[in-house]
């Protein structure tokens, strides 16, 4: 659920979807899903990249890229995102 001012203000979001992740309009702006995990200290983004969706997972223990993948459509972007949240 989205907790930003604008969906206070009137119930909708452009920025979020109603499961919380971002839209296409918000990658376009800018912004980035990023999720961490401590435990592992690996870090998985997702984000827009000019022309295409992006996924890069870094292993900040051992101070590596593990994977940057890229795609044309934000559907198999976020697909792959969650997938590499499961492998880690």
């Amino acid at each position: 659920m989205c907790n930003c001012q604008e969906f206070k203000a009137n119930g909708k979001c452009k920025f979020h979807n109603k499961d919380g992740s971002l839209t296409r309009y918000a990658f376009a702006c800018g912004y980035q899903e990023l999720t961490e995990l401590p435990k592992t200290r690996i870090r998985t983004k997702l984000f827009w990249d000019s022309c295409c969706y992006a996924v890069i997972q870094y292993d900040d223990k051992e101070g590596k890229r593990l994977c940057w993948e890229t795609f044309t459509r934000l559907k198999d972007a976020r697909k792959f995102y969650k997938e590499s949240l499961k492998n880690c």
